[in-house]
């Protein structure tokens, strides 16, 4: 009994490795950029904040660098920009994939924002 349920079991991994909706490239899903965008931001964000908490609530030297220190890692097709004062922070999330004249081609959060907001200029 347990050869057969091994074999059965190898069957069907071999037939859903074979099938095209195994193939790794299109199992992931193309993503809404503009979703992605927002999630990259609120992600930099997070980060930053961890970053103020380590320099206490500090942010006058943080880089787009400095987030990589909490983890923080950018998309191939987003680029990240920080701008901070003493007090407060913005990060600036760009989409490549996104027109510039999309609402959400470019996404921001301050060190206090409760979600991304469509911008990319942050008045600091």
């Amino acid at each position: 009994m347990k050869t057969l349920l091994a074999a059965l079991a190898a069957t069907a991994l071999l037939a859903g490795a074979c099938s095209p909706r195994m193939d790794p490239a299109a199992a992931e899903p193309a993503g809404d950029p503009a979703a992605q965008v927002q999630t990259v931001a609120a992600e930099a964000a997070e980060a930053g904040r961890a970053w103020g908490r380590k320099h206490l609530g500090h942010y006058i030297d943080m880089t787009a660098e400095s987030l990589t220190e909490e983890g923080f890692a950018t998309p191939a097709n987003v680029t990240v920009t920080v701008e901070a004062s003493h007090m407060e922070f913005c990060v600036v999330a760009t989409h490549t994939d996104l027109p510039a004249d999309h609402p959400w081609h470019a996404a921001a959060m301050t060190s206090r924002s409760p979600k991304p907001f469509a911008d990319d200029d942050c008045g600091l």
